[in-house]
């Protein structure tokens, strides 16, 4: 599954006239998220704010084309539910989450995209598991081809880390974001001892796989298309978390979902880290 993306306030914020350069550097930073988002890549973040700029969008100023597909894809982000929606009820948060170089103050509301920032930080801080981040920040020089920006001058501790293209997908191997969801799985699954029977009734749930017959010996060799075989020995009644971390790599799936994939027949659910 994803990381979390939110847009900076130049790929956000069309609430007054841009200049046509702009206006192109923001498509085309646009439309690499947009595929991104197709390919399951990533996930972009809703709140009231970001509806807020969309129903005050400007439309004064050519190209009238590219502005409506500007807002075309920014309405199906942030109105047709194509989006993560987030929300902070009650919340007294006072801190304000650092503005990218460059981005222009228009009647404060690069002020009020900070405000909002802040407060998804610190929601994001007290769910995260160690120092990652699951949540990042659409940099729109990263996602046009340019380098990528950098905040303001600021004094907080973490910030959301500025991403682009090459940065943001969390199945790279050089992304700054990790997965913004997670199996649900018992506390206790890690130390259930998964069965010969188990494993090998259930195997088929982590992927579309055939398991060859022993050939002379005991070793049943499961097999997942392009990847290397799994040995599956019948004398071992309890297969060893050893052997089972094996199949992370070849599955994807990490071993406490593996663990109750193989002992219930089936994936676990999936839930968003910030809904913890």
């Amino acid at each position: 599954m994803p990381a979390l993306i939110c847009l900076s306030p130049v790929l956000s914020d069309q609430t007054f006239p841009r200049n046509e350069y702009e206006l192109y550097s923001v498509s085309e930073a646009l439309g690499e998220i947009s595929q991104l988002v197709e390919d399951g890549k990533i996930k972009i973040v809703c709140s009231d704010f970001f509806i807020f700029l969309l129903e005050n969008f400007e439309w004064q100023n050519h190209p009238i084309k590219l502005k409506r597909e500007i807002y075309n894809l920014l309405s199906a982000w942030f109105l047709m539910g194509k989006s993560v929606s987030v929300s902070f009820p009650g919340t007294n948060v006072q801190i304000s989450h650092p503005i990218p170089n460059g981005c222009q103050r228009c009647g404060g509301l690069a002020d009020l995209w900070a405000e909002e920032m802040g407060k998804l930080l610190c929601k994001h801080e007290s769910v995260k598991d160690g120092n990652e981040f699951f949540i990042g920040v659409a940099c729109e020089n990263g996602f046009a081809g340019k380098p990528i920006n950098r905040y303001e001058d600021h004094q907080l501790p973490r910030t959301f880390p500025l991403v682009g293209k090459s940065t943001c997908d969390c199945t790279q191997q050089n992304s700054v974001l990790s997965d913004a969801y997670e199996y649900v799985v018992p506390r206790n699954i890690e130390m259930c001892n998964i069965s010969f029977a188990e494993a090998y009734a259930n195997c088929a749930c982590l992927g579309n796989c055939t398991i060859d017959n022993p050939n002379g010996g005991s070793h049943y060799m499961v097999r997942f298309p392009g990847k290397r075989p799994w040995p599956l020995d019948i004398n071992h009644t309890v297969i060893i978390d050893r052997i089972l971390k094996e199949l992370e790599p070849i599955t994807g799936y990490p071993l406490p979902a593996i663990k109750y994939a193989l002992k219930n027949g089936k994936i676990p659910a999936k839930q968003l880290k910030l809904n913890r």
